[in-house]
């Protein structure tokens, strides 16, 4: 991957995260929950992980990336939202979360 992807992909994953919910706090759960947020983007806007980063690259938001493909912004935010909720859903059932921290977590999000 070239120094232009590597930032184009941090750019989004970190776009996504934020859209998600994930704030301070997060810091070691980030990493994964970028990977769960960006799946969902690219899975809801029906392109491949390789041409949502050449279109960030181009400079494109993930908003105008979904419009341009014929998405709506508020069907991306839900997609990604849901990610992040299964994603959560499952820590707390396998224990890795208390029902405090799901609470916590599942407000920010």
């Amino acid at each position: 991957m070239s120094l232009g992807s590597k930032r184009a992909f941090a750019t989004i994953t970190a776009a996504a995260a934020l859209a998600a919910g994930l704030g301070e706090g997060d810091a070691a759960a980030k990493p994964r929950a970028h990977g769960v947020v960006l799946k969902a983007a690219v899975q809801y806007i029906g392109v491949s992980r390789a041409e949502l980063l050449k279109e960030a690259r181009g400079g494109k938001t993930l908003a105008q990336i979904a419009t341009a493909h014929g998405k709506s912004v508020a069907g991306l935010e839900a997609a990604m939202l849901a990610a992040i909720k299964t994603r959560l859903d499952k820590a707390a059932s396998a224990g890795k979360l208390t029902p405090a921290q799901l609470q916590a977590r599942q407000a920010r999000a």
